[in-house]
Formats: structure tokens, sequence, C-alpha cells
């Protein structure tokens, strides 16, 4: 029995090999695979569009308010590029300009936000100074307030200073709440010592 198990163990080892072998030679060609795949695919997308089987005569008959099926109007070819600058353009367009029914959009909201929780981390971290536990919402607060001021000014809002404020008050609060921790623990260990 033992002769059997000792016979088996250089087999093993050796598929083991193997098998590491065809792995790494698989995470090398997986790397170019893939993009090859992907770009063969979006090529191949981009010169599939159906040619209308009836040519138009002229352009007079789309100016002259003539209703016509989809199959006499022909589309525009576009290539992969000129499809993804579209695609980026409308997707950029639609996020600047989305409005609400208040007439303010998605960045000009977030502006307002950042304004509001940086002023709101200082306030905090003023008053915690005379009530105990309240100077630790400074940081939650900061922290949003420095998020949603660099996500409306990189979503182009029109209140370009109240993001750039709320962002500044954000940090300001989270640097003045490290300063005075530390001072706090240097106080704290002087007074044991």
């Amino acid at each position: 029995m033992l002769t059997l198990f000792q016979k088996w163990i250089p087999v093993f080892i050796s598929f083991c090999k193997s098998l590491n072998n065809i792995k790494n030679k698989f995470m090398r060609s997986k790397l170019w695979i893939i993009p090859a795949a992907c770009i063969y695919c979006l090529l191949i997308s981009a010169i599939s569009i159906k040619v209308s089987p009836k040519p138009i005569e002229c352009e007079n008959q789309h100016k002259s308010g003539i209703s016509f099926s989809h199959d006499t109007i022909s589309s525009i070819k576009l290539n992969f590029f000129q499809r993804l600058f579209v695609k980026v353009f409308v997707k950029k367009y639609k996020k600047a300009y989305r409005l609400n029914s208040d007439g303010s959009s998605k960045a000009d909201r977030q502006a307002n936000t950042s304004l509001i929780f940086g002023i709101s981390a200082c306030a905090f971290l003023v008053l915690g100074l005379f009530v105990p536990y309240v100077i630790l919402a400074t940081i939650p607060a900061s922290i949003v307030a420095m998020i949603t001021g660099g996500a409306a000014i990189r979503q182009g809002t029109t209140t370009l200073g109240k993001a750039k404020t709320g962002k500044a008050l954000g940090l300001g609060a989270l640097i003045a709440f490290g300063v005075i921790i530390i001072a706090a623990a240097i106080i704290v260990a002087s007074w044991f010592n």
C-alpha cells in the first residue's frame, strides 16, 4: 500500500505543475484576447446597419411633409468612434441639464447640499467644544460636504461658488477636528506625566 502511494506522488506533482503552466499561459493570452474580441464585436456592429432597399429619388421628398415608412428612410452610417462620441456627448448633456420640477438641476442641488453640510460641519465643530460628543458629527458632515461639492463641480453646476465654498468648509472643519484631537491628546498626555 505504501509503495503504491509513493508511486503516485510524482505523477500527481507533475500533473499539478502542468496545470500551473496551462493556467499561466491562459492568463497571459487572456490579456489580449478579451480586448480583441470586444473591438471585433464593436466593429461588426458598426458596419451592420440595414440599408434601405428602395433608394430615395430626391431630397424634396423629405421636406414635402409626406410621411414615409421606416423602409424608405436610410440611416447615416457612423463608425465606432463617432458613435462613442455621440453617446458620451448625450450622456454629459443629459446629466448637466437634467432639470427638476422647480427648475434646478441635480448639480445645483448638490452644490446647495455641499454648502449646507459644510456650514453644519463647522457648527458641529464649534458646538462640540461645549457639548460632549457633538464634535463627532463633524466627520460625516464634512465628508458629505466634500463629496457633494466635488460631484457638483464635476457635473457642471451653475452655482460654482456654493459648491467650492461647501467643499472648502468641509475640508477646513475636518482639518480643524484633527488639530483639536491632536491638541486634546497632547494635553491629556501631559496631565499624566
